[in-house]
């Protein structure tokens, strides 16, 4: 069973884990990177560095390789193919199922999307599909995570939900509690088999957390 009653807040990753979107969006990158700055050697390293590092802002990933002119370029490219994304996609199955539960049965505890991603493109997303009720707030790419756990005084007690080995190691670093989620994960920003060993507790999705709290 998972510890509950001693947490006063839960930070869950957005991409992979509220909605099906890492393989759209490390496609999508791909395709960005090679509209604005060709297919060449610069643009793959950057590509790789992009999807290996899911969690960190967009921005920062970028701004590694190009100038800023040729990164809001990317960026504006990127982020439209984001939302026409997100306009056709729905939350994971059992995701409403899991936030109402942890609503009734936790009232006490704020619950966060935590993201590296776009506050705007997530915001939008949360609102249509009628889930902006369950969330405290968004914490996006304005911060790193890591910066949003200690703004928001997150403690060892409390859970962060996330499907990444960066997530993982943001949560170790804090510290808190972890949770991963492994079924719709990227094995590009996946966790080692070795790391896995850290995290408290592993769930293929978050409907499958309801019955171990």
């Amino acid at each position: 069973m998972l510890e509950f009653f001693s947490c006063k807040k839960i930070y869950i990753d957005f991409d992979g884990v509220i909605v099906d979107s890492n393989k759209f969006k490390e496609l999508a990158i791909r395709k960005s990177i090679y509209f604005i700055n060709g297919e060449n050697k610069k643009s793959d390293l950057a590509i790789k560095y992009f999807n290996v590092n899911a969690g960190i802002p967009r921005e920062k990933k970028l701004s590694k390789f190009f100038n800023f002119e040729v990164t809001d370029k990317i960026m504006k490219v990127y982020a439209k193919k984001c939302k026409e994304s997100y306009l056709n996609s729905k939350p994971i199955i059992g995701t409403l199922e899991f936030l109402e539960y942890l609503n009734k049965k936790y009232k006490e505890i704020d619950i966060y999307v935590l993201s590296g991603g776009e506050k705007n493109e997530i915001s939008k997303f949360i609102l249509d599909h009628k889930m902006n009720n369950f969330f405290s707030d968004i914490l996006a790419s304005n911060k790193l995570k890591s910066q949003h756990l200690i703004d928001t005084n997150a403690s060892n007690n409390d859970y962060f939900i996330g499907d990444s080995k960066r997530d993982l190691e943001t949560a170790i670093n804090h510290p808190l509690k972890f949770i991963y989620i492994k079924g719709y994960n990227s094995k590009l920003s996946s966790p080692s088999y070795n790391d896995l060993g850290k995290a408290d507790f592993i769930s293929k999705d978050l409907f499958g957390l309801t019955k171990f709290i």
